[in-house]
């Protein structure tokens, strides 16, 4: 016996290590995942990772191809209202449930193949319906913004612990000050429609 050992090497490939940085990045977000700390969850070196996926943003980019892979195009119906309702609802689901897809596409401007296929599908529609391309380029802009931000209401909504509402707001104002808020206020829960109903008045005025 000399004392000396040989070290263990662990097998690591690309695509165990695209496996492993998306369950980081679903369960904790983007700014959990790190090369350092991901190499030591694998049990391997830093520099092991740079050799399969070159750096940190290279490998985002296989993450979210990665979780692109995941989504489940519906069936479409021939309507194009219904179709774009059908497309965005779909989307609206899948950024919820992994909502930093959001941050990715709309803070760095990246997207992958299979999730284009969302904006193809409504500037389609938007075509059917009749708009020129300009017209189906503004409709598909101003329907994800809405998207974007039903998702970012959500996501805000489950992270951050209950306020008073407007309770507080309208008790401090003058009695000739908010008068429509404070009009609707109590009926507001029945008249806030569930945001596919929303979407579909919103798409329908836009394809007429």
């Amino acid at each position: 016996m000399t004392g000396w050992e040989p070290v263990a090497r662990v097998a690591v490939s690309r695509d165990r290590i695209v496996r492993a940085a998306t369950a980081i990045v679903d369960a904790h977000g983007v700014e959990a995942l790190s090369m350092r700390g991901l190499a030591t969850e694998l049990g391997v070196t830093a520099m092991a990772l740079y050799r399969h996926v070159g750096s940190r943003d290279a490998l985002l980019v296989a993450v979210l191809d990665e979780i692109s892979e995941r989504i489940v195009h519906p069936e479409l119906p021939a309507d194009p209202v219904e179709r774009a309702v059908t497309v965005l609802v779909a989307l609206r689901a899948f950024l919820v449930a992994h909502p930093w897809v959001l941050r990715l596409v709309v803070g760095g401007h990246w997207s992958s193949r299979r999730g284009l296929w969302f904006q193809d599908a409504v500037l389609a529609a938007g075509r059917d319906a009749g708009l020129d391309d300009a017209g189906a380029v503004a409709s598909y802009t101003s329907l994800w913004q809405m998207t974007v931000g039903e998702v970012e209401f959500e996501t805000a909504r489950r992270s951050g612990p209950p306020g008073p509402g407007w309770a507080a707001a309208l008790d401090g104002a003058r009695e000739d000050e908010l008068a429509t808020v404070r009009e609707l206020a109590p009926r507001w829960p029945d008249l806030a429609a569930p945001f596919e109903q929303r979407l579909r008045r919103v798409v329908a005025a836009l394809y007429r």
